[in-house]
């Protein structure tokens, strides 16, 4: 969920049917916040299409999207989501294949327009395997730079991005966009040869450092510079042991009018969840 500045309130969510086999699709939603009355809807549904019969003829069908992986709205009140498909959504990535062959995942990520929910602009990516491997690329949170100008999305892949190769079961994956033209402006891939990943993030209130959460066998939060987004050598690492294996797929938030504190929500295996408050 989250906030615009005029008062109005958008969802993520998604929604499926299976007794009339309707794969999930993902939803979002604008309301009004002092009613819950609905202004508009915007559904995202991916598609593959199957090879040719032998009369040449082919059918389009709908697979499993979603759209609750990160919802951000701009100081000009831009919706920003974030989400997955295993099929074309707003990119051909996907060829020919049939209902149940095995396919790789992707991620997406749009901004609409508040006025209507129509899509501005919309990109889809994944990465390389080489057949008959597959795997995923996906979202976890996304977040606009205090002047509204970039938007960073964190998550995690278990593919190759070149010029980076995918060092274990997982790396975690960061991308830039230019939130005016949806432009990539620059990604990587952090990991090593376990299963590693990037949560929540947030930024410094001037939007020279973005605070991540990296998830692995030694999960932290990291203050790195945006200017070289080098995870190897942050400005600080808090490493926080059995206490953030919990923060997978949950916000980072900085809070007060000088980003005096970072707040990281945590579930401890053995014990109560809770939220911890770091100094940055």
């Amino acid at each position: 969920m989250a906030v615009g500045p005029e008062g109005r309130v958008y969802l993520s969510y998604g929604l499926s049917n299976y007794p009339q086999n309707v794969p999930p699709y993902g939803v979002v939603e604008a309301r009004e916040g002092a009613t819950g009355a609905l202004i508009w809807r915007r559904e995202f549904i991916a598609t593959r299409t199957t090879p040719p019969d032998p009369q040449g003829n082919t059918t389009t069908y709908r697979v499993e999207t979603h759209a609750m992986n990160g919802l951000v709205v701009g100081p000009d009140g831009s919706v920003y989501v974030a989400g997955e498909a295993f099929g074309n959504l707003f990119e051909s990535l996907y060829g020919a294949s049939n209902p149940n062959d095995s396919v790789s995942g992707s991620g997406w990520v749009a901004k609409l327009d508040p006025a209507d929910g129509s899509i501005v602009w919309g990109r889809q990516f994944i990465g390389q395997l080489p057949p008959p491997y597959t795997g995923s690329a996906y979202p976890v949170d996304i977040a606009l730079t205090p002047d509204g100008s970039r938007l960073y999305m964190v998550g995690g892949t278990s593919m190759n991005f070149p010029p980076y190769t995918n060092q274990g079961f997982q790396d975690g994956l960061l991308m830039v966009f230019d939130a005016q033209s949806g432009t990539l402006l620059n990604y990587k891939l952090y990991g090593g040869p376990s299963s590693d990943g990037l949560g929540g993030l947030g930024f410094t209130p001037d939007g020279r450092y973005v605070y991540l959460v990296y998830t692995s066998r030694f999960p932290a939060v990291l203050k790195v510079s945006t200017d070289t987004l080098d995870l190897q050598n942050p400005v600080w690492t808090y490493p926080a042991g059995e206490a953030l294996w919990g923060v997978w797929r949950n916000p980072l938030v900085v809070s007060g009018a000088g980003g005096e504190f970072v707040y990281v929500p945590f579930s401890l295996a053995s014990g109560p969840d809770g939220l911890q408050r770091i100094l940055p």
